[in-house]
Parts: C-alpha cells; sequence; structure tokens
C-alpha cells in the first residue's frame, strides 16, 4: 500500500508530493508544467477574487449570494449604459441645434436633485437599514430599476425630460444609499473571523472585475444595437427580468443570524398565543381560535 504525501506553498499551490511505498522509497512526483500553471492561475484568481481561508474564513450562504450579487450587478451596468445612451440623446448629442449650456443645466439639475435626496432619504431612514436589511436591499433593487427606466424613457417626452432626469437621479441616490447600508450589514453577517475589511475589499474587486466585463460588452452591445429604439427597449425589459430575479434569489440565500421586526413580531405573537392556548386548553363551543402563522 502506498501513501501519497503532498507538500503545498502557504497560498495552496502544491510544490511536491511523494509517494511512500512497501519497502520504504520514497519517491518524489513532480507535477507538470502545465498542471503547475492551471493550478498557479486558478489560486491566484481565488486570492484575487475570494476572501482569504475561503471557505473556512466566511459563511455557507456567502457564495450563493455572491453569484447573484454579480449577475445583477452586471445587469444593472448594461442598463446604465442603455439609460446613459437615452440621456445623451435627449440632451441634443448630435443634434446641431443644442447647445452645451442647456445640457450642462439638465445635468447640473440632474445631479443636485439627487444628492439631496440621497441625503434627506439616508437621514429619514438611517436606523432602519440594519434592522431590515434584506427588506431594504430589495427596495434599493427596485428603486434602481425605476430610476434607470426614467432615464430610458426620459426622450420619449420632451417637455418633461428635465423632470424624468431628475426623478431617475433621486431614485438611484436612494438605491445607493439603502445599497450600501445593507451591505455593511452583509459584510459583518459574512466574516466570521473577524474579517470584515477582507469580505469587503474582495467585495469591492469583484465589483471592478464585473465593471470592467460590463464595459466591454456595454460598448459592443451599444455600437449593435445604434439609435434602435424598440431593440433597446426589449434588451432593457430583458435585463430587467434577470436582475429582478437574480436579486430575490441573492436575498432569499441569506440566512441573517439575526430577526427582522416583522419575524420578530411573529416570533413574540406565536409565543404569547401559545401561552394563552396553555391557559385555556378547551376553546368554548361556538369561539373560534385564533390562529397566527410563522
Amino acid at each position: 500500500v502506498a501513501m501519497l504525501v503532498e507538500q503545498t506553498t502557504g497560498d495552496g499551490r502544491p510544490s511536491r508530493a511523494f509517494r511512500v511505498t512497501d519497502n520504504g522509497v520514497v519517491e518524489v512526483d513532480r507535477p507538470s508544467a502545465a498542471v503547475v500553471a492551471s493550478q498557479s492561475f486558478g489560486a491566484t484568481l481565488k486570492s484575487i477574487l475570494l476572501p482569504v481561508g475561503y471557505p473556512n474564513s466566511v459563511t455557507e450562504d456567502y457564495l450563493a449570494f455572491q453569484i447573484c450579487d454579480t449577475i445583477q450587478a452586471a445587469c444593472s451596468y448594461l442598463r446604465g449604459i442603455l439609460a446613459n445612451q437615452a440621456v445623451l440623446t435627449g440632451m441634443g448629442v448630435g443634434n446641431a441645434e443644442a447647445t452645451a449650456a442647456s445640457a450642462t443645466i439638465q445635468w447640473v439639475f440632474r445631479d443636485l436633485t439627487g444628492m439631496v435626496g440621497g441625503v434627506l432619504f439616508g437621514w429619514w431612514h438611517s436606523q432602519g437599514f440594519g434592522a431590515d436589511a434584506k427588506r431594504w436591499r430589495l427596495f434599493a433593487d427596485a428603486i434602481n430599476d425605476f430610476g434607470l427606466t426614467m432615464d430610458l424613457v426620459a426622450p420619449l417626452y420632451p417637455e418633461y425630460f428635465l423632470a424624468f432626469l431628475c426623478i431617475g437621479s433621486l431614485c438611484r441616490a436612494m438605491a445607493g444609499t439603502a445599497a450600501g447600508a445593507t451591505r455593511v450589514v452583509f459584510t459583518a453577517h459574512f466574516a466570521k473571523c473577524g474579517n470584515e475589511a477582507d469580505v469587503s475589499a474582495k467585495e469591492g474587486i469583484q465589483e471592478t472585475f464585473v465593471t470592467v466585463v460590463g464595459m466591454l460588452v456595454g460598448m459592443a452591445v451599444a455600437s449593435l444595437l445604434g439609435e434602435d429604439r424598440w431593440s433597446t427597449f426589449i434588451l432593457f425589459n430583458c435585463l430587467t427580468v434577470i436582475h429582478v430575479v437574480a436579486n430575490y434569489l441573492g436575498v432569499r440565500a441569506l440566512s441573517l443570524r439575526t430577526l427582522s421586526p416583522h419575524r420578530l413580531q411573529l416570533i413574540c405573537a406565536q409565543m404569547f398565543t401559545g401561552v394563552h392556548q396553555e391557559d385555556e386548553p378547551e376553546s368554548k363551543p361556538g369561539y373560534p381560535t385564533a390562529a397566527v402563522p410563522v
């Protein structure tokens, strides 16, 4: 019976393998260059995108959520390119009669509305983001979808173009505030070994990776579609459906260790209902008992 002992480097890559046979002779099997290169590339990619010590350093729901989060982020970026293309068209890019001053004023009003709305929204709901992180994350994604839709359809209504831009900017600012706050809660949940900084850093790297890929794909898609409005709308709606489904599955995959206010209320109601039923074991005829779902 032979026993194989493998020696690895600090980052988990195999360096040498020792085979111990029955006669006590130790043979050294060196992996081929192709195997070493493949393992080295996979280990490097893993160290770039995933937290140190994965999967033992994060919770079990980390990978499922990150996959869904990556899909929804890619969809959001691609839709953002389509929406920005529509906004630039509405501002007069390619139109000889449009002026730079008019476009600048519209852009300033758009950004100003988003900044002021984001500050007020964060001030109003800052204490509720952590208590019900899942619900606010879904809210952020839904309001972001609405804001991108406002940007996309704004050129169709020239008389309300600026109003649509301001509404879209306000929605995206609210989405950014809620998503950023809930991300802090999710990061603290994923980090099992006090490695919140590492988990947060790898989240940023993953977003950068998705942005680069989305930028390349988005440029190709924008060049392919051109000014074909109906094809743009169809692609935008398909990406929105994928975005919504990915967000729902991602939030559903989370197993937070805290209770939301709604679940806490249901548990307390069930507890008190159970105590009341123990005090009155038999219901009186003609008086139905109330059941509280959990």
